[in-house]
């Protein structure tokens, strides 16, 4: 779970942000409002038993706010913040199966909601190697999602799938190297370990007319690494240009990730 918003997005952490920033405050907050869309495909690969065999695809669009409240005792090194996250989602859902010889389609509907809260604990310039500083951090985040049952429409068997609710814990920890190559331009490299456990999804309803099933469900845990990349360039005193890339071992991070966008401070 990787929550981009808020202080923390707009700079590694307080005091000696990005490039040139150097607000230290005792305690900031922020807020985050932000728009999702996502498509995804599945296919057919050669391997017989695969879960893209039949093919199909979904899409995401909606909405998310995160809140975050950063405090640095005075007279220590420690950064310590509590963030949260809420946000609704429709989700269009195209399935496919086997229909004897041909692979047919059911059309569906839902809604999703999910929130999250993290605490996290940064220790800020541990250490000093030339003009890179290393600062180890530490999270734990509780989230909880619930998919809203619905029913699909079109295909020679279309299935009713109940409402299911997911709660998750997660463990993260990290180190970040942050290299100040001039006044506008900072490196920093991060390394993390996670752990993540939770409910494991489930599949439970009726092919309507037909018979019930239920397939999935009880829990599941995964422990991976995550390492990036993330590059920021000042523009202005409040302003900066920010690249990022990311790669995770297996697990609930995307294998490869990036980002590009523009960090602004109020």
């Amino acid at each position: 779970m990787a929550i981009a918003c808020g202080p923390r997005a707009i700079s590694a952490y307080m005091g000696k942000a990005a490039p040139g920033w150097h607000w230290r405050k005792p305690v900031a907050v922020s807020i985050c409002w932000a728009a999702l869309s996502r498509q995804g495909w599945a296919w057919a690969p050669a391997a017989p038993g695969s879960r893209w065999r039949w093919g199909g695809s979904s899409r995401l669009n909606g909405q998310y706010v995160i809140g975050e409240v950063d405090w640095q005792p005075d007279g220590t090194p420690l950064l310590l913040s509590v963030t949260g996250m809420l946000g609704g989602w429709n989700a269009e859902l195209h399935r496919g199966y086997s229909n004897g010889a041909a692979t047919v389609y059911s059309n569906g509907k839902t809604g999703l909601g999910a929130g999250v809260i993290r605490l996290r604990a940064d220790w800020l310039e541990a250490a000093q190697i030339g003009n890179t500083t290393i600062n180890p951090w530490a999270s734990v985040a509780l989230g909880r999602q619930h998919i809203s049952a619905f029913t699909e429409t079109g295909g020679p068997f279309p299935a009713h799938f109940d409402a299911q609710t997911l709660g998750m814990a997660e463990m993260r920890l990290g180190v970040a190297a942050m290299t100040e190559f001039s006044t506008q331009t900072m490196l920093t490299t991060s390394f993390e370990v996670v752990h993540r456990s939770g409910d494991a999804p489930a599949a439970k309803g009726n092919v309507i007319g037909l018979f019930d099933f239920s397939l999935g469900g009880g829990t599941r845990s995964a422990t991976w690494l995550r390492a990036g990349l993330e590059l920021d360039h000042q523009i202005a005193d409040n302003l900066a240009l920010s690249g990022s890339v990311h790669a995770a071992t297996n697990g609930r991070d995307p294998s490869i990730s990036g980002s590009v966008g523009l960090k602004l401070t109020f």
